[in-house]
């Protein structure tokens, strides 16, 4: 299960090329949200501090070999990382010739995921930054009404990986009391940056034509896609949708960032 600290309810989900959402993520509730009532007290560009970016070291590529060293069998002659040589990689790695282009495989494997997390923090902080600019007051209602569409989407996911609520509760470390009130914050969280990007939107009067749609939304067959949404009659709920991710693919790619403990 993911935590909230790792964004679990992102209003968009990251992939490792870029930022891209489902066409019903933005449907928040079935109240209306008036924008009108809404405002943002800066519309430049967002300043958030990031941890360094750390790079992968040797230690962290034989950290992830010593599993071998770990599993192997009492009577086998792997006993320490030396012993994973080029002879053991050729019999037990056949898609690799040596034990220099597997340490190259795992060094180029945790980049990435080094990668992807930091960019997961960057969308979190940037995310919190607009949502600490909106003023305006969200209606009890559609934020209750939210917290079930949340649970939903919680209860779902423990399902999915074979978790039962109580299981979930106690691995988070919360009580059902705590869990309710984590539904309401994450719905809470989730439409204000919602009004946020959809303010930002105004603003910048930032428009999708149809043939961009598919560059800011998840789809595996575009033409198909966009023919879906016609038949539906989805076009402009996918067009206001595009347009937020579109928004806050400009927010992270312009926000000034500092690195954290950087006193320079």
């Amino acid at each position: 299960m993911r935590t909230n600290e790792q964004d679990k309810a992102k209003l968009a989900e990251q992939d490792h090329e870029g930022m891209t959402m489902t066409t019903d993520q933005p449907t928040i509730s079935e109240n209306p949200i008036d924008l009108a009532r809404f405002s943002l007290s800066a519309c430049d560009r967002v300043r958030i501090e990031m941890p360094p970016l750390s790079d992968v070291t040797e230690d962290d590529i034989d950290a992830q070999l010593f599993a071998y060293v770990a599993n192997a069998p009492k009577d086998s002659p792997i006993k320490t990382l030396g012993d994973l040589d080029d002879a053991w990689v050729k019999a037990n790695l056949p898609m690799y010739e040596s034990i220099g282009e597997v340490r190259n495989a795992i060094r180029a494997s945790l980049t990435k995921e080094t990668t992807v997390a930091f960019d997961e923090i960057r969308y979190a902080k940037c995310a919190e930054a607009l949502i600490e600019r909106l003023e305006g007051d969200i209606p009890v209602a559609v934020i209750e009404a939210h917290a079930e569409t949340v649970r939903a989407r919680t209860e779902e996911a423990a399902r999915a990986q074979g978790v039962s609520l109580a299981r979930y509760l106690e691995d988070a470390h919360m009580t059902s009391e705590q869990y309710e009130a984590s539904l309401l914050d994450e719905a809470r969280r989730e439409i204000a940056l919602n009004i946020a990007l959809d303010k930002m939107v105004e603003v910048t009067a930032t428009t999708v034509p149809n043939a961009e749609l598919t560059e800011y939304l998840a789809c595996e067959d575009p033409a198909r896609f966009l023919e879906e949404l016609r038949e539906s009659g989805k076009v402009e709920q996918a067009r206001k949708a595009a347009a937020r991710v579109k928004v806050m693919r400009r927010v992270i790619e312009t926000a000034e960032v500092e690195t954290e403990g950087d006193e320079s």
